[in-house]
């Protein structure tokens, strides 16, 4: 067992330096088509006044800068944060530098409108949403010194925007309250976190919390108070 997990570091270590060396360009692989794709939507939107108000087109998916370090290294990540740090923030900032080339290059195709963006179908501050389903397996100290820093540099790059994680959350989500450009928040499983918590880091900080689950706000809404009103629950 311990010869074959130094195996499978071995090939998610070349993948990671691999990447390290190679990037040199925003638009790479399936990045043309995406953008190719928004230049399509872009002209139906421009022909048609009533589909360019209506219906809002949201960034693509690009996760967030640990999210694509796990996707590089698979679950041999969390080796990697401990075996070999500087490696890691190495990887996270150049994924961080492609991440904003890339969103730029896409904001030239559908540039921002105003200071709010619509993304999932809801109305966020700022114009970028992260995801963070990777962070529920780190530690409240390894998202402040692996996730924050690079998740931080989006922020400021793009006006703020909101956050998205699967699974638990509770135990950094303080840490996330006090980014600055934290607008929001989406969470899609309320039931694995202490939603007492979510809220007194969320909505009673005045981070909206968007998309979530009707019988967990009804559930803690004696809790919250005035500050009901920043809590999105779909119909």
């Amino acid at each position: 067992m311990k010869s074959s997990y130094r195996s499978v570091t071995k090939r998610s270590r070349y993948g990671v330096l691999l990447f390290l060396h190679g990037t040199d360009q925003p638009a790479f692989r399936c990045g043309n088509q995406v953008f190719e794709v928004g230049r399509r939507f872009r002209q139906i939107s421009d022909r048609y006044p009533k589909i360019g108000r209506h219906v809002h087109v949201y960034h693509p998916d690009l996760q967030g800068p640990m999210d694509i370090c796990e996707l590089l290294a698979g679950s041999d990540l969390f080796l990697m944060l401990v075996d070999e740090p500087e490696l890691m923030h190495e990887l996270l900032s150049l994924v961080t530098e492609t991440y904003i080339r890339f969103l730029r290059e896409w904001q030239k195709i559908w540039p921002p409108a105003g200071s709010h963006s619509v993304h999932w179908g809801w109305l966020q501050k700022g114009h970028i949403m992260i995801r963070n389903d990777s962070m529920m397996n780190l530690s409240p100290a390894m998202f402040t010194e692996f996730v924050r820093p690079y998740d931080q540099c989006l922020y400021d790059a793009f006006g703020g925007g909101a956050m998205h994680f699967c699974g638990r959350g509770d135990h950094y989500i303080e840490q996330v309250s006090d980014m600055p450009g934290v607008h929001a928040v989406n969470m899609s499983q309320p039931q694995y976190n202490n939603m007492e918590m979510m809220f007194r880091h969320t909505a009673e900080k005045g981070i909206r919390l968007l998309g979530c689950d009707p019988k967990a706000t009804a559930d803690a809404m004696s809790h919250l108070g005035a500050t009901a009103r920043a809590v999105h629950c779909p119909a």
